[in-house]
């Protein structure tokens, strides 16, 4: 305890942060640069000393790259078939249907820039990331202030899986378009909410609950009176029709709009069954003592209170922030987790509920605790990307 009390005294007394003056437009690019750069770096250096020991036989998208091909695993592949080969609806079984089709459709853009549509991914994903974040220090700097704007931006980007933010996955790039969506909607834009809403709904299905938030906004600017609503109600209320798009083209294409559902359970066993609703799978390996200190125990155990720690915070999202940003974070938690068989993928779908990262931010927490936890989050997620990297599941 000593030492922590004198660590502490010297980051106060000598690196003087209160002190320390960072352009609010540079604090984004700070969080995103100095995070990437551990995680690439880790990255690299961790599939040079694993050699992929979590599935040696796994495919490479990059293998003459080592520094970007650990950014391509698990549904990257997906992805990457889809933006080279289209899509094709196997009935019964594991299918590239359920995964939406903005992103592998820039993907497949960019491979006409790029020669690669993985590396594309890659850009794409950081970029989109990036943007993000900057549109999120706007929104919550305008809203919340400063101070709850610079720790949001560090935090996300600290954040243990937000890892996945750089990978050939949707999470950047869903979690740009909710989040401008909203801006937007604050700003009174609301044919760029809809815009950006609609393209959120084509790139993830949780897209379709972005009017959730939307229409709680426009009620309140409205002084909670749908007396006062006009025409341009329809815009927030519309925003997450690109889910009904992309029925509207499985429909046409393979007969069947409800696709992504009847793919979803047949091939990952995601459904809203009673089984997964009440996490009997999970429940029962407590009953059949099949719970023992392990990697995949640990990494359920780890998810479950990871869940259960996010839907507490939105609680304090309400209080704080309104019941706007609160609904739309306790569903955007809820639906993944009552659907899901393991939660083993829970750390990639929290990374995106902004608000709950705000609301942390308003604390008051101090600043050594603070700086403590971030390298220590740092470290965790290094090591996760490396695992992610050379074939071990993680979200």
């Amino acid at each position: 305890m000593t030492c922590l009390k004198k660590f502490g005294e010297y980051l106060r007394d000598n690196i003087k942060m209160k002190q320390l003056k960072i352009k609010d437009k540079y604090h984004p690019l700070i969080a995103f640069l100095g995070t990437r750069a551990v995680l690439f770096i880790a990255m690299y250096a961790g599939l040079i000393m694993l050699n992929m020991k979590g599935n040696p036989q796994g495919w490479r998208a990059l293998p003459d790259c080592l520094f970007l091909d650990g950014w391509a695993r698990w549904d990257s592949g997906w992805y990457r078939n889809i933006a080279e080969e289209g899509y094709k609806y196997i009935s019964g079984g594991e299918t590239n249907v359920v995964f939406f089709p903005l992103y592998p459709l820039l993907m497949r853009a960019s491979a006409i820039i790029y020669g690669n549509s993985v590396i594309g991914g890659i850009i794409i994903s950081n970029a989109c990331f990036l943007a993000a974040l900057y549109v999120i220090f706007s929104l919550v700097r305008e809203k919340w202030g400063r101070e709850a704007a610079i720790f949001t931006v560090y935090s996300m980007a600290l954040f243990p899986f937000s890892f996945f933010f750089s990978a050939v996955y949707t999470e950047s790039l869903f979690l740009l378009l909710t989040a401008s969506s909203i801006f937007a909607a604050e700003k009174n834009r609301w044919g760029a909410a809809f815009i950006l809403g609609f393209l959120s709904g084509l790139t993830r299905l949780m897209g379709m609950f972005i009017p959730v938030a939307l229409v709680l906004i426009y009620l309140r600017k409205k002084d909670w009176d749908i007396k006062k609503a006009g025409a341009d109600v329809l815009w927030p209320v519309l925003s997450g029709t690109g889910v009904l798009a992309y029925s509207a083209y499985l429909y046409s294409r393979f007969g069947d709009p409800l696709a992504v559902f009847h793919g979803t359970a047949a091939g990952w066993q995601r459904d809203l069954s009673a089984t997964n609703i009440l996490h009997l799978d999970t429940i029962s390996m407590f009953f059949r003592g099949e719970v023992h200190i392990g990697y995949y125990s640990l990494l359920i155990i780890g998810s479950l209170f990871l869940t259960l720690g996010f839907i507490a915070l939105c609680r304090l999202v309400y209080r704080k922030m309104g019941i706007e940003y609160a609904l739309f974070s306790l569903v955007m938690i809820a639906v993944p987790f009552i659907s899901s068989k393991d939660l083993m993928g829970m750390g990639r779908y929290v990374s995106v509920v902004f608000p709950c990262f705000v609301v942390v931010g308003m604390l008051g927490i101090p600043r050594t605790v603070l700086l403590a936890a971030g390298a220590a989050f740092l470290a965790l997620q290094a090591g996760l990307a490396i695992l992610f990297g050379n074939w071990y599941f993680v979200a």
